[in-house]
């Protein structure tokens, strides 16, 4: 397939796929935050592990959507150059961060597996960090998203 036909489709499916992971992940992250407070709710803690996998694996999807819209895009110059820059490297930031939190999300699930209460220790509270690192890149990076479309108005197509 020709590559320029590939940028297209992902200038078209980024808008459309960006959504979905910021919805499951900032959910996972209430839910994990939740895991604190109702430390004996197991269903917490496993629906906090399945959001952040779907919202992982999403987010990984709208990156890669992006790369292909951002190769779409005409060309970009000035100040909108520079917000899409940010916004590229705090897509991959984001995406590496929360990568990081599900990998220790998943592992102290795994841990945790025949416990009836959900433990504090050291692997969850570092998640939990990861989570809330990964709240501020992901609303840093939807925030320089949006200024792309809504400022600069890349991506919208007036014709």
């Amino acid at each position: 397939m020709d590559m320029n036909v590939i940028s297209a489709i992902g200038a078209k499916l980024h808008p459309a796929v960006v959504h979905f992971p910021i919805g499951l992940l900032l959910a996972a992250a209430l839910f994990d935050a939740g895991c604190l407070v109702f430390r004996r709710f197991l269903w917490l803690d496993r629906t906090a592990a399945a959001l952040m996998t779907l919202g992982v694996i999403g987010l990984g999807a709208a990156y890669l959507a992006g790369e292909r819209a951002a190769e779409a895009a005409a060309p970009v110059t000035g100040i909108a150059q520079g917000v899409l820059a940010d916004h590229e490297d705090l897509a991959l930031l984001s995406l590496i961060a929360w990568g990081g939190a599900l990998t220790l999300r998943l592992f102290v699930s795994w841990l945790g597996r025949h416990d009836l209460e959900v433990q504090l220790g050291i692997f969850r509270l570092a998640a939990l960090a990861l989570v809330f690192g990964g709240v501020f890149l992901l609303v840093m990076t939807a925030f320089h998203g949006g200024q792309l479309v809504y400022e600069h108005g890349i991506g919208v197509n007036l014709s």
